[in-house]
């Protein structure tokens, strides 16, 4: 639990050389293997998911964030799969009632990332064209 609370403040913490020294590939690995487990609890899954997108998406931390999680993506794009299986076989009323709970910031920092892993790394951007929208949904 501690680990995970310390991720999370260093994962944004503006340090370059504190996210290169903290999260070693052991500790990503452990995240990532958490992440993929079946019966993880929601808010374990959306503290693990916020790490990442901060790592990858923090202008302070980008750079070695990204660089670090690239080992990573094969996982990472496993969890998302799964992830939005399940959202898939939601009711209707279900998936409004997520999109109004506080599970709405998980599920757009899941779609970032999303896009982040579905972009080429040669392009500098995380935005996605109207066609890699098109082609991704």
């Amino acid at each position: 639990h501690i680990v995970l609370r310390l991720a999370s403040v260093w994962s944004r913490s503006g340090s370059q050389y504190l996210v290169g020294a903290f999260f070693t590939p052991e500790l990503l690995s452990s995240l990532i293997e958490l992440l993929r487990r079946e019966n993880l609890s929601k808010p374990v899954a959306k503290l693990i998911v916020e790490i990442v997108t901060n790592l990858a998406f923090s202008e302070d931390v980008q750079e070695t964030g990204r660089r670090l999680l690239y080992p990573y993506h094969a996982g990472l794009i496993e969890y998302l799969y799964k992830r939005f299986l399940s959202l898939k076989s939601l009711s209707t009323s279900q998936a409004r009632k997520m999109l109004n709970s506080n599970q709405s910031e998980w599920l757009q920092q899941e779609f970032k990332l999303l896009g982040y892993l579905t972009v080429p790394h040669e392009v500098p951007t995380v935005i996605l064209s109207a066609n890699q929208a098109s082609r991704l949904l």
